[in-house]
């Protein structure tokens, strides 16, 4: 029988999980990371690409795929070391079924290229993309560029700022 449930100071590791279920049943600590491998394999077919996205475990998780696209990239985001001067930055999101990494962040930024034109310093990209990105990657002048990655509302994360900022009107290089 499952004991009541207590206020937990800390996330679990996966070891810690295992031992906590391992002590709570009669099961070996090998057979519940039998179980996990197993659920984890079970769960990847469920929300890999042409599968249906989505993975449920009545009253316990919901797992649902998630897609899109890149928000623009952003002008006038406040520097936190310089205060009254900003940032350029670049912002790439996605499920956590996707396998994302930050180098799939900068392909997706750099492959805006397409749609660069340097000799009139334009963009020709479709309605629902931009050239924001990829320029403000390329940009001449932005001499600190920080990447991080983050993980919230099932989404993955990835926001890379750049100082001086770009994407002012001028060529970026």
């Amino acid at each position: 029988m499952a004991k009541k449930a207590t206020k937990v100071e800390k996330a679990m590791s996966k070891s810690e999980i295992v031992t906590e279920i391992s002590n709570r049943t009669e099961l070996s600590r090998k057979d519940v990371g039998r179980v996990f491998d197993e659920l984890g394999s079970i769960i990847e077919l469920h929300v890999s690409k042409k599968s249906v996205g989505m993975f449920t475990l009545p009253g316990l998780l919901k797992i649902k795929i998630v897609q899109r696209p890149a928000r623009p990239a952003r002008k006038g985001v406040p520097n936190p070391f310089k205060p009254g001067e900003w940032v350029g930055e670049n912002m790439y999101y996605g499920g956590p079924a996707w396998g994302l990494t930050g180098v799939n962040a900068i392909e997706w930024f750099i492959s805006e290229k397409q749609w660069y034109h340097h000799d009139d310093n334009t963009c020709s990209a479709p309605q629902d993309q931009a050239c924001g990105h990829f320029t403000q990657v390329v940009w001449k002048s932005s001499q600190y560029v920080g990447c991080g990655e983050a993980i919230a509302n099932g989404l993955k994360y990835y926001v890379c700022n750049y100082y001086p900022a770009g994407n002012n009107g001028q060529r970026p290089y």
